[in-house]
Protein backbone atom coordinates (compact mmCIF):
# COMPACT_ATOMS: atom_id res chain seq x y z
CA UNK A 1 0.00 0.00 0.00
CA UNK A 2 2.73 2.18 0.31
CA UNK A 3 3.82 1.77 -2.88
CA UNK A 4 0.03 2.51 -4.40
CA UNK A 5 0.18 5.54 -1.71
CA UNK A 6 3.22 6.84 -3.27
CA UNK A 7 1.83 6.33 -6.62
CA UNK A 8 -0.97 8.55 -5.80
CA UNK A 9 1.12 10.96 -4.36
CA UNK A 10 3.07 11.22 -7.60
CA UNK A 11 -0.15 11.03 -9.92
CA UNK A 12 -1.46 14.23 -7.30
CA UNK A 13 1.73 15.94 -7.77
CA UNK A 14 2.29 15.92 -11.29
CA UNK A 15 -1.35 16.89 -11.76
CA UNK A 16 -0.72 19.97 -9.55
CA UNK A 17 2.80 21.03 -11.01
CA UNK A 18 1.85 20.46 -14.47
CA UNK A 19 0.30 23.90 -14.58
CA UNK A 20 2.76 25.82 -12.89
CA UNK A 21 5.77 24.11 -15.17
CA UNK A 22 3.64 25.30 -18.20
CA UNK A 23 3.16 28.62 -16.39
CA UNK A 24 6.85 28.60 -16.08
CA UNK A 25 7.28 27.72 -19.67
CA UNK A 26 5.47 30.58 -20.65
CA UNK A 27 7.56 33.06 -18.37
CA UNK A 28 10.91 31.46 -20.05
CA UNK A 29 9.27 32.62 -23.23
CA UNK A 30 8.51 35.92 -22.72
CA UNK A 31 11.70 36.67 -20.68
CA UNK A 32 13.94 35.12 -23.58
CA UNK A 33 11.56 37.21 -25.94
CA UNK A 34 11.85 40.73 -24.05
CA UNK A 35 15.97 39.43 -24.03
CA UNK A 36 15.66 39.60 -27.16
CA UNK A 37 13.54 43.14 -27.35
CA UNK A 38 16.43 44.51 -24.89
CA UNK A 39 19.10 43.73 -26.87
CA UNK A 40 17.29 45.03 -29.84
CA UNK A 41 16.71 48.65 -27.59
CA UNK A 42 20.54 48.50 -26.92
CA UNK A 43 21.76 48.39 -30.56
CA UNK A 44 19.33 51.40 -31.38
CA UNK A 45 20.61 53.20 -28.44
CA UNK A 46 24.33 52.60 -29.28
CA UNK A 47 23.55 53.40 -32.69
CA UNK A 48 21.60 56.90 -31.81
CA UNK A 49 24.63 57.64 -29.70
CA UNK A 50 26.93 56.88 -32.35
CA UNK A 51 24.92 58.93 -34.39
CA UNK A 52 24.76 61.55 -32.19
CA UNK A 53 28.79 62.08 -31.52
CA UNK A 54 28.91 62.07 -35.26
CA UNK A 55 26.29 65.07 -35.48
CA UNK A 56 27.80 67.10 -33.01
CA UNK A 57 31.44 66.29 -34.26
CA UNK A 58 29.84 68.25 -37.71
CA UNK A 59 28.48 70.74 -35.83
CA UNK A 60 31.90 71.14 -33.94
CA UNK A 61 33.32 71.80 -37.80
CA UNK A 62 30.62 73.14 -38.96
CA UNK A 63 30.90 75.93 -36.56
CA UNK A 64 34.73 76.66 -36.38
CA UNK A 65 34.43 76.99 -40.46
CA UNK A 66 31.94 79.74 -39.81
CA UNK A 67 33.90 81.17 -36.83
CA UNK A 68 37.02 81.43 -39.10
CA UNK A 69 35.03 82.92 -41.88
CA UNK A 70 33.89 85.29 -39.87
CA UNK A 71 37.10 86.74 -38.51
CA UNK A 72 38.89 86.32 -41.78
CA UNK A 73 35.74 89.03 -42.91
CA UNK A 74 36.17 91.09 -39.88
CA UNK A 75 40.00 91.05 -40.47
CA UNK A 76 39.14 91.96 -43.77
CA UNK A 77 36.68 94.86 -43.27
CA UNK A 78 38.96 96.16 -40.40
CA UNK A 79 42.10 96.57 -42.75
CA UNK A 80 39.37 98.01 -45.87
CA UNK A 81 38.15 100.59 -42.51
CA UNK A 82 41.56 101.46 -41.83
CA UNK A 83 42.71 102.39 -45.61
CA UNK A 84 39.27 103.64 -46.12
CA UNK A 85 39.88 106.35 -43.28
CA UNK A 86 43.72 107.08 -44.23
CA UNK A 87 42.41 107.82 -47.84
CA UNK A 88 39.65 109.84 -46.69
CA UNK A 89 41.86 111.94 -44.23
CA UNK A 90 44.20 112.18 -47.37
CA UNK A 91 41.20 113.18 -49.06
CA UNK A 92 40.44 116.24 -46.20
CA UNK A 93 43.79 117.36 -46.13
CA UNK A 94 43.22 118.01 -50.04
CA UNK A 95 40.36 119.79 -49.62
CA UNK A 96 41.88 121.91 -46.79
CA UNK A 97 44.83 123.26 -49.20
CA UNK A 98 42.19 123.36 -52.51
CA UNK A 99 39.67 125.62 -50.35
CA UNK A 100 42.91 127.84 -49.33
CA UNK A 101 43.65 128.05 -52.81
CA UNK A 102 40.44 128.70 -54.02
CA UNK A 103 39.78 131.39 -51.45
CA UNK A 104 43.69 133.01 -52.28
CA UNK A 105 42.89 133.06 -55.81
CA UNK A 106 39.29 134.56 -55.05
CA UNK A 107 41.53 137.39 -52.98
CA UNK A 108 43.84 138.24 -56.26
CA UNK A 109 40.46 138.24 -58.36
CA UNK A 110 38.90 140.68 -56.26
CA UNK A 111 42.01 142.41 -55.63
CA UNK A 112 42.54 142.82 -59.66
CA UNK A 113 38.96 144.02 -60.27
CA UNK A 114 39.20 146.87 -58.06
CA UNK A 115 42.02 148.43 -60.16
CA UNK A 116 41.62 150.47 -62.87
CA UNK A 117 42.36 149.20 -66.11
Amino acid sequence: MDTELLKALKELLKDELKPLSDRLDRVEGKIDKNTLILEEVRGNIKSLAELHVAHREQNERAFDKADLLIQEKSDLIETALTNTTKELNGIKDSIEVLTEAVGKHEMDIRILKKRPV
